[in-house]
């Protein structure tokens, strides 16, 4: 349906799917039981096992099997990291000129026509650590994850149930929105999104700010968030 939905809104880009072994298939037989599919190409990379990892248009996507009763996968997106900004007013006044600026934007020094050398390190700024965002749906425990959710900038986590309930979320494979605050915090996320949430808390929610390796404003602890 959302393959479908994508391609009536005009989008014709082809688009990547990734996802535990068996979903070409179904993809495939979903496909060919509603009429086809002519719209634009799929990309599909399957995941065979725990740690698998691909790379879909330059964002690393590192698969980790969470504990659920079916086979599970997390995953991890990374960006690639990037190059500080050239100071490139420092460097035209330190004497550099023309295609040395693009040398030493890219991590070389140069050598000004009057025998000066000029340092990469000191004109450009900085390297810009990439984007990591980590996604753990469906699991009582994301710990096989920790080593590759470490300080990611996102955490979207499954909280089926309010704390209260915690046995009840360990018996049926999920998770409580305190235990994917305690996770946030063991992996120092940056910012952190409950997802999943039962459909016996309705609409209404309590809000409680997640503030990394700091005290819950609420209870000195780590957040709970109760939708």
């Amino acid at each position: 349906g959302l393959l479908h939905s994508m391609h009536q809104g005009g989008r014709m880009k082809e688009i990547s799917i990734v996802g535990p072994h068996g979903i070409y298939k179904m993809i495939e037989t979903v496909m060919q039981c509603s009429g086809g599919f002519e719209a634009y190409d799929l990309n599909v990379f399957e995941i065979e096992r725990d740690g698998d990892v691909c790379e879909v248009e330059g964002i690393r996507i590192r698969a980790h099997q969470l504990s659920h009763s079916i086979t599970t996968y997390g995953y991890v997106l990374e960006e690639p990291g990037r190059m500080g900004a050239l100071n490139a007013e420092k460097a035209r006044a330190l004497g550099a000129t023309g295609p040395q600026l693009g040398r030493l934007k890219f991590g070389e020094d140069v050598v000004t026509e009057d025998g000066k050398i000029i340092r990469s390190s000191d004109v450009v700024g900085e390297s810009i650590i990439g984007k990591k965002i980590a996604i753990m749906q469906d699991t009582r425990d994301s710990s096989g994850a920790v080593d590759s959710c470490m300080d990611c900038t996102l955490l979207i986590h499954e909280a089926t149930y309010d704390h209260t309930m915690h046995t009840k979320a360990i018996d049926r494979y999920h998770s409580t929105a305190f235990m994917a605050g305690q996770f946030a915090r063991q992996v120092n996320a940056k910012q952190l999104i409950l997802t999943h949430f039962s459909s016996r808390y309705g609409i209404s929610c309590n809000h409680y700010k997640y503030k990394p390796n700091n005290k819950n404003e609420k209870s000195g602890d780590v957040a709970e968030a109760v939708a």
